[in-house]
């Protein structure tokens, strides 16, 4: 799971292979002050799982899009669902959304990334 955030500077660390290492979430949460993840902390996803997204906040209230999308292992999107106009309460938040399943189904290895874009 990956999180970007549009407007702020994003400093990869990141593989050969191009996959961010925990440094690189680690970064994000120290240095970023607001992102998005899932609410389930499960690695692996079935077909009958929801994604639950979370947005955390610590800075002050704001309102916020969430794009969350369904990556293959070659970097391609295969879904995506964007929830607009969402209210972020300030500091220290944690904003729970619905819980959701992409419309389609796809076999094998692949990733969820989420992009917050604050208004």
């Amino acid at each position: 799971m990956e999180t970007k955030i549009r407007g702020l500077p994003n400093a990869y660390l990141v593989d050969a292979f191009g996959v961010p290492k925990l440094a690189f979430y680690a970064n994000k949460q120290v240095f970023g002050r607001i992102w998005a993840a899932s609410e389930n902390v499960d690695v692996v996803y079935g077909p009958d799982d929801f994604i639950t997204p979370v947005i955390f906040n610590l800075g002050e209230e704001c309102q916020v899009d969430l794009e969350v999308r369904l990556k293959n292992e070659n970097g391609k999107i295969i879904d995506s669902k964007r929830i607009k106009n969402i209210q972020v309460n300030a500091g220290r938040s944690i904003t729970r959304l619905s819980g959701f399943r992409f419309k389609k189904q796809y076999e094998g290895c692949c990733f969820i990334e989420y992009i917050v874009d604050k208004h």
